[in-house]
């Protein structure tokens, strides 16, 4: 059995399918692929192969990962073309790395994640400070809503990098790296729903749109891509 990573992104002309679908679209390109994939054992026997984690509907990426075994080892280089032929358009293969197989799931691993968030409707006189005076709140609270209800809480603690990319025309795109992961997740959106709700000049802003950059890994207490790191380590 060979167990390999793969880099790849959604596209814009995508985004706004479900992560069910998703895994349903990349299901139907590995069987048209021919490639040596391997199943699960028991009575639905299924594709073995795993995402590190959804994307939420609306977001595009250029930073998904998938875990995914095979029978049989192929060169990376003819997995890939194997791959490339049978995925739809808007989903692009950008690296394949073989690892190791007793590294643990990529989801188990996953940290945090980077996005760059367009915003409409920004003061064109706002400060271009606002990012560290929002920053300097103490708490940044926001209300949350989920499967099990609506809860206020405190985001501060789950972003863990902040920045204004430009502003023009009433359009500003601000860059966010936040927790991601089983433990601690922050949805860019909420950082936007602060931001309307502490600083002057963006009471009124809006999301155009949110491109995932990246996902990061905890592996050895490094965080950093998998693809970053040397063979031994993974």
């Amino acid at each position: 059995m060979a167990r390999y990573l793969l880099k790849f992104s959604k596209g814009y002309g995508i985004k706004f399918i479900s992560h069910l679908d998703l895994m349903k679209s990349l299901q139907r390109a590995i069987r048209r692929s021919k490639i040596p994939i391997s199943y699960s054992r028991g009575f639905n026997p299924h594709a073995d192969f795993s995402l590190a984690t959804p994307l939420a509907v609306g977001t595009w990426s250029k930073g998904e990962y998938m875990d995914l075994k095979l029978d049989l080892s192929l060169d990376a280089d003819v997995l890939e073309e194997e791959l490339r032929k049978a995925l739809p358009s808007e989903i692009k293969i950008i690296k394949i790395k073989n690892i190791d197989d007793k590294m643990p799931s990529l989801m188990s691993l996953v940290k945090a994640a980077s996005y760059e968030v367009t915003l409409v409707n920004v003061n064109e006189n706002i400060d271009k400070g606002f990012v560290k005076e929002f920053l300097n709140i103490d708490e940044i609270k926001v209300l949350k809503q989920s499967k099990k209800g609506e809860r206020i809480i405190d985001i501060k603690p789950m972003i863990r990098e902040l920045s204004l990319i430009d502003i023009e025309g009433g359009i500003g795109r601000i860059f966010a790296m936040v927790d991601c992961g089983s433990t601690s997740n922050l949805n860019p959106e909420l950082i936007v729903d602060a931001l309307r709700l502490n600083i002057k000049g963006l009471e009124n802003i809006e999301i155009r749109d949110i491109k995932k950059l990246e996902t990061y890994f905890n592996i050895n207490n490094k965080i950093m891509t998998p693809l970053d790191f040397p063979e031994s380590d993974v």
